[in-house]
């Protein structure tokens, strides 16, 4: 029975050409890393630009919503006017003044000049009514509509003055 070791000893010729294709492996593996780094940086300058240009085109889209919205807007305020006096009868206002884009001025009571404008205005002798046209209704609207209210019922006497305005 043959019991020798195997020669597991390399030669130097054996070890340099190993060496040589480690290197030459690393070499590939450093290449191939610059590419996907080269790749990566690419992607990113792309996602970076393709991000601008949704916010341009999110800047415009809402641009061309502001357009489409005045002409809408002024649809329905026209609506509401058309048929504002018909409701103003019902409701028993008479002898009134519908006044579209109303601008009034009044002084508070802390001498600060106040503007206001309103879609529409309707008065008479003793009653006033101011309308307000939202196309689309959110909750700080009517806060504001409700805030303004408070500022109607103070100033609407000053600017149309009579004996008895009631809101």
């Amino acid at each position: 029975m043959n019991t020798s070791i195997p020669n597991t000893s390399a030669s130097w010729d054996e070890i340099s050409a190993l060496i040589k294709e480690i290197r030459i492996d690393t070499e590939e593996f450093c290449e191939d890393i610059e590419k996907i780094h080269g790749e990566l940086k690419e992607y990113l300058e792309r996602q970076i630009e393709n991000e601008e240009k949704i916010r341009d085109i999110d800047k415009d889209f809402k641009h061309k919503d502001c357009e489409f919205d005045t002409p809408w807007s002024r649809l329905v305020e026209f609506l509401v006017d058309v048929n504002l006096p018909a409701l103003l009868q019902e409701s028993g206002m008479t002898g009134r003044q519908i006044n579209p884009n109303t601008k009034v001025s009044f002084v508070r009571e802390d001498d600060d000049l106040q503007h206001k404008e309103f879609d529409i205005l309707a008065v008479n002798e003793t009653e006033a009514v101011a309308v307000e046209v939202e196309t689309v209704l959110t909750p700080d609207d009517v806060r504001l509509f409700l805030s303004a209210m408070e500022d109607f019922k103070r100033f609407i006497p000053e600017v149309f003055p009579s004996p008895e305005v009631t809101c």
